[in-house]
């Protein structure tokens, strides 16, 4: 017979609901080069991940960088705390940078 503590955490086997969109939170994705490469990366963390980003907006800054150019900064905006957290730390743990706006 086995003791509670011999399962698997629910946290380890289920996956998590998706947290309710509508939120203030927003997820900085990247300063890009061009708008179309703004769209293109939006795109794809929505796509990548879209239990963090169900119901997101996008956001682009037209921005100058430090070196003079112009960037693209993007966000990903709409979310709620919990999405952009776990947006932002699944691009982490995938290798990427991000910042919690």
């Amino acid at each position: 017979r086995r003791s509670a503590s011999d399962w698997p955490s629910a946290a380890k086997t289920e996956p998590r609901p998706a947290p309710t969109a509508g939120g203030t939170s927003g997820v900085q994705i990247g300063a890009f080069s061009t708008p179309s490469l703004a769209d293109r990366e939006f795109a794809a963390m929505v796509g990548r991940y879209p239990q963090f980003t169900a119901g997101a907006e996008k956001r682009v800054q037209e921005v100058t960088a430090s070196n003079g150019s112009t960037v693209y900064r993007t966000t990903v905006t709409g979310l709620s705390r919990d999405q952009a957290t776990g947006l932002c730390n699944a691009i982490k743990a995938a290798g990427g940078d991000c910042f919690l706006r």
